[in-house]
């Protein structure tokens, strides 16, 4: 199928009518703009609603409510779920393009379903929703909104897995050097690693909630099929999120593992210096006693008055060994 290359100040990513049986239609702005209620299959419109084009494009779709156009374009921050007897909106989290695996940026997509249109906004470029595009592009045809809105969430699900896999896998990485006590420099990555996953978990477990609200009230035209392909696949995002959730509380408990091994490091270092300052104390007084410049120090004249105060200070730091193996502290 031909794809029309539009300037990106237009704000429309793509439209299409999709029809059964039929490859799908690429529509202009112009026909987006003059509607038209089909009878069969569905249009799907996304657009990009941080360019002014994008936002007056969805203020201009035909027949959509006001109250529904502003909240597509800027809704809240926190995950929404709306039904009414024209149709529903959903927030979702949708995974940002980036570079850096290890810096997972989660964006809002906001979708409104109708049995005949679809009708999606996001500000930035997201995988999920461009793995759709592209298969609609190379001439896959969803039987219906529904099932559009169906895939989608099976392409969100398949873009979290990897997130949940690389997370997993920093996990069992820092677990091995855990367990082979190999603790230098272990708190970066084990901060980093429960950072991560907390990130993650704020962005989805919403989301699941929402989702399950969906499952739960189901716009009536979906079928018994639609019902149960949303079902399967809110339970594999279910299992993507039961993932990140065990990571998170895997890196809790490395966290605190990490605590108690340098905790009984610390305990065992400040133990060996308690029985040496023991040892030490009643040797250094007797020598700081011996050391003082005053007259009448004992042995002052003697020939051998250094060997015997260094003997006696030898006896004394004896003494003190045996009284602690006496009291059994060492």
């Amino acid at each position: 199928m031909t794809t029309i290359i539009r300037p990106a100040a237009d704000g429309m990513i793509c439209a299409f009518r999709i029809t059964p049986d039929q490859p799908p239609q690429e529509l202009t702005i112009e026909e987006i703009r003059a509607g038209s209620r089909q009878e069969r299959g569905f249009v799907w419109l996304h657009v990009n609603s941080s360019l002014e084009a994008g936002r007056k494009l969805v203020r201009q779709f035909p027949e959509l409510p006001t109250d529904i156009s502003e909240e597509l374009l800027d809704g809240s921050d926190q995950m929404h779920f709306c039904q009414t007897d024209q149709g529903c909106l959903l927030t979702l989290r949708d995974l940002q393009y980036e570079s850096d695996p290890h810096r997972q940026q989660v964006s809002f997509l906001r979708v409104w379903l109708e049995p005949h249109r679809v009708i999606s906004a996001r500000r930035h470029p997201l995988k999920g929703i461009d793995v759709i595009r592209r298969r609609i592009v190379s001439g896959h045809t969803p039987e219906s909104g529904a099932a559009l809105l169906i895939e989608l969430l099976e392409a969100l699900a398949t873009t979290f897995t990897p997130v949940a896999a690389r997370l997993s896998g920093d996990a069992d990485a820092v677990e091995d050097r855990l367990l082979a006590e190999h603790i230098d420099d272990l708190h970066g990555p084990l901060g980093s690693l429960r950072r991560r996953a907390v990130q993650i978990l704020r962005q989805i477990e919403p989301q699941q909630r929402m989702l399950a609200r969906l499952q739960l009230r189901p716009p009536p035209w979906f079928d018994e099929d639609d019902r149960q392909r949303l079902a399967e696949t809110i339970a594999e995002i279910g299992e993507v999120t039961a993932q990140i959730q065990s990571t998170q509380e895997r890196a809790k408990a490395m966290q605190d593992e990490l605590t108690a091994i340098l905790t009984e490091q610390t305990n065992q270092n400040l133990y060996i210096l308690s029985v040496v300052s023991v040892i030490i104390l009643p040797m250094t007084l007797l020598s700081g006693m011996f050391g003082m410049n005053v007259g009448g120090i004992p042995g002052l004249e003697q020939p051998m008055g250094f060997w015997v105060v260094s003997g006696l200070i030898f006896l004394v730091g004896v003494a003190a060994l045996a009284v602690l193996k006496w009291r059994r502290w060492l």
